[in-house]
């Protein structure tokens, strides 16, 4: 599968791949057999204490939303993302704040924000947006607050194996029989496939947080990183 080249990376181009994207972008959660939803909702399990307001970074259709809610319910939610076509398919909530920007470049204020989650986001981005993103969120975050960013990696060992199954015979052949097109799934996987794993971020923000760690899920089919300001 070829790599992902510097246009793919362009900001116009991966905010049109989402919005193209965004009316069968729920398909991939429900084909995942639950993967997606489990791993979101660890993701947020991941945010410690009570965090009173909590920033949703590139936050598609709205699916850390709910979880979100669950874990802590009396949250103020402010949710970032620059397609227009995911925000215009995520379920609105008049309690959630959407601001349609890129998240290397939010109106946020600084030093304003508890908690900042983000779930499957920076694949997308090349190293140079990567860093750049890590900065923002440092930026907004309060000192102490805390931060979680997971994201769709290189597998090691049998879930390797799996992992391209999944990506080049399931998922394709579910995507067919629901009459949906494969392109963009195709395309995320070679993103995937380009960002390998969290660890060049975690070596970028050790010395900026009071403390940070790597997340493995599932055998490193997701890696993240967690951490504070």
């Amino acid at each position: 599968m070829p790599a992902p080249n510097n246009a793919n990376y362009e900001v116009e181009y991966v905010r049109t791949l989402f919005d193209e994207f965004a009316p069968s972008y729920h398909l991939t959660g429900r084909f995942s057999f639950g993967l997606d939803d489990t791993i979101r909702r660890k993701a947020i399990d991941e945010l410690q204490g009570k965090p009173a307001n909590i920033c949703d970074m590139m936050s598609g259709s709205g699916q850390n939303w709910g979880f979100i809610k669950q874990r802590f319910p009396k949250a103020q939610i402010t949710a970032v993302d620059f397609s227009t076509g995911m925000n215009a398919v995520a379920k609105r909530d008049t309690s959630i704040k959407v601001l349609q920007e890129c998240a290397t470049h939010t109106t946020i204020k600084d030093n304003c924000i508890d908690a900042v989650v983000c779930s499957f986001g920076i694949k997308t981005m090349d190293r140079e947006q990567q860093i750049a993103y890590c900065h923002e969120v440092l930026r907004i975050l309060k000192p102490g607050g805390q931060f979680v960013i997971v994201e769709f990696s290189k597998p090691n060992g049998p879930f390797r194996l799996l992992y391209h199954i999944y990506f080049q015979l399931i998922l394709p052949l579910l995507l067919f029989f629901a009459g949906e097109e494969f392109r963009h799934q195709t395309l995320l996987q070679a993103y995937v496939e380009a960002f390998g794993n969290v660890n060049h971020l975690k070596v970028h923000l050790e010395n900026s947080c009071q403390s940070l760690h790597r997340i493995t899920y599932f055998c490193g089919l997701v890696t993240g990183i967690k951490g504070v300001k």
